[in-house]
């Protein structure tokens, strides 16, 4: 897409690694991540090589209000989500007043909520006895 100024080669190997660090000194609008920790897995199928401002140690690039990196999961945690919506929030001249709860406790919630009606919607005991006897 040429949104950001790298260039990524791939190659057949991919790696996965738990990563976690802190963002660099940044500035222009992503400015509110700098120095912000982060955590999640990287996923490299490839090399991205930055010909511009780098997210340092997330192996990403930005340019203006663009911005990507290799770490899945980044928005995970409340620092890095919250700074990145307030920063939404003021680039559009609205008041923010925080998050109800952060990202990761309202993913568990909302799993558990989806186990719970997995559970009253399926015959468990059938599904265990099938399990064990076979059908």
């Amino acid at each position: 897409l040429n949104l950001l100024p790298c260039q990524t080669v791939f190659r057949s190997n991919t790696t996965q690694t738990r990563t976690e660090g802190k963002f660099g000194a940044i500035s222009g609008f992503f400015s509110c991540l700098s120095l912000a920790h982060f955590y999640g897995y990287e996923v490299h199928m490839g090399v991205t090589e930055s010909a511009g401002a780098a997210l340092t140690d997330c192996g990403g690039a930005y340019s203006g209000s663009i911005g990507g990196c290799y770490v899945h999961g980044i928005f995970d945690s409340a620092e890095v989500s919250g700074a990145l919506i307030h920063a939404l929030y003021v680039a559009k001249g609205l008041q923010y007043q925080g998050a109800a709860e952060d990202r990761r406790t309202h993913r568990v919630r909302q799993l558990d909520c989806l186990a719970d009606t997995v559970r009253q919607s399926l015959d468990i005991p059938k599904i265990y006895q099938i399990m064990e006897e076979g059908v």
